[in-house]
């Protein structure tokens, strides 16, 4: 799992890759290929919690390079 804990602006902040979290959830048999979207729901709610419980920032990837005319998005 790529994880990453990171100073900004004086605060704790984790920085998550989800695409390599829910890689190895897959490859680790947590998950049928099908159920990409349910998961990235399930990472989502967990480092919510988590943040909220350490009390830290949490910044949650998805970077989808290889996906064509991706334009990304965000949410907070």
């Amino acid at each position: 799992m790529k994880m990453q804990s990171i100073m900004l602006r004086g605060h704790d902040v984790l920085l998550v890759d989800g695409y390599n979290v829910t890689n190895q959830w897959l490859d680790a048999g947590f998950l049928q290929p099908g159920e990409l979207e349910y998961v990235r729901q399930q990472l989502i709610t967990l480092l919510s919690s988590m943040a909220g419980f350490w009390d830290i920032k949490c910044l949650l990837v998805f970077d989808a390079h290889l996906v064509k005319d991706n334009l990304g998005s965000s949410e907070e």
